[in-house]
């Protein structure tokens, strides 16, 4: 297990990479030892048909870990296993054969192509017929030996031992990649929930704390952000306890990159509206935009807002660019209004 690079388990290539990684060992191990068999038994087709099988998942095993793609490994395998399954029900007959061999290639697809769908699934398929179809067809065996019983037996011993291992090593395997993979991704979602509350509390000091008071208006406001950090932005102009006028704006989207644009905007504004307080909101509003687009760059969020400037004799200057009508209460009247000014 040492291996393993757990570090980097929480990637699909690197989960396929253990798996296959898994299977190629123990199938060279299998082959290695069947040959051996079939060498002292005289059997000379399968004992060379095994000198290929043993090569090539030797091969795989030393390849694997430098592949960047195991569709072809993968397909490799299956169609050795699948062959010698065949030449062994041949010779040795259907009892000395494991077809289940075949089945546990029909699941891998599975685990080596994880999320890919339109792959596993025609694998599995193609695996799951063969087996079938070697399972309901009998074959006789052409070896005529007072020993075939005593063979039959130590193949299935071999077969059904060593695939009650495979089966036990890659559960344990990639059970155990699961949970590393698991706790990575808590770390890294625990650290980010950490950088979003911090970049939130950030953001919330840009903006007004407390509501605002004279003996002609009445200024308050709640803000509970959607995703810690959000696009809403406002402020209150004021002198002295006198009030100049107030902005709600909102950018684009929500998240980090909208948080980041909010402290941009927000004092993008406050400058502008201080810069000439008599000129018109439309040419500040156009100062304020102008300025936003050059230094926001590439970053393709736009801000959507409403301006007011509240004169020395109470008179009310508002602009509205491209932000949803606010409601009007008239207290004298008792009503509320969508006002389109």
């Amino acid at each position: 297990m040492n291996l393993f690079n757990f570090k980097q388990a929480y990637s699909p290539h690197e989960r396929a990479k253990y798996i296959c990684l898994i299977a190629s060992f123990f199938a060279a191990v299998y082959h290695f030892s069947v040959l051996i068999i079939f060498a002292v038994l005289k059997i000379k087709f399968l004992a060379f048909y095994n000198i290929f099988s043993v090569t090539l998942f030797t091969t795989l095993t030393i390849l694997v870990p430098k592949l960047k793609s195991y569709i072809a490994p993968y397909l490799l395998s299956s169609f050795e296993v699948i062959a010698h399954q065949i030449f062994a029900n041949y010779i040795l007959g259907s009892l000395a054969s494991f077809h289940f061999f075949i089945l546990l290639f029909a699941l891998l697809p599975f685990l080596v192509f994880e999320g890919k769908r339109h792959i596993s699934f025609p694998c599995a398929a193609y695996n799951a017929l063969i087996f079938v179809l070697l399972e309901v067809h009998k074959f006789p065996g052409i070896i005529d030996s007072e020993y075939i019983d005593v063979i039959v037996l130590i193949f299935r011993g071999i077969n059904v031992s060593l695939a009650t291992i495979v089966i036990i090593a890659i559960t344990l395997v990639y059970s155990n990649l699961t949970y590393r993979t698991e706790k990575i991704l808590n770390a890294h979602n625990e650290k980010l929930n950490l950088e979003i509350s911090l970049a939130a509390k950030i953001q919330q000091n840009f903006l007004p704390q407390e509501a605002f008071e004279n003996s002609d208006w009445e200024l308050h406001f709640y803000n509970k952000p959607m995703a810690g950090v959000s696009g809403d932005v406002y402020d209150i102009f004021h002198e002295n306890n006198i009030l100049q006028g107030f902005n709600l704006s909102d950018v684009s989207g929500h998240g980090i990159s909208s948080g980041m644009i909010t402290m941009l905007v927000n004092s993008t504004i406050r400058k502008e509206f201080y810069r000439t307080p008599e000129a018109p909101l439309e040419q500040i509003a156009e100062r304020i935009n102008n300025k936003i687009i050059k230094e926001k760059g590439e970053i393709h969020h736009y801000l959507t807002g409403i301006l007011v400037r509240i004169g020395k004799n109470g008179h009310v200057d508002f602009l509205n660019a491209g932000h949803p009508y606010p409601i009007m209460f008239r207290k004298e009247k008792n009503i509320y209004e969508i006002n389109y000014f």
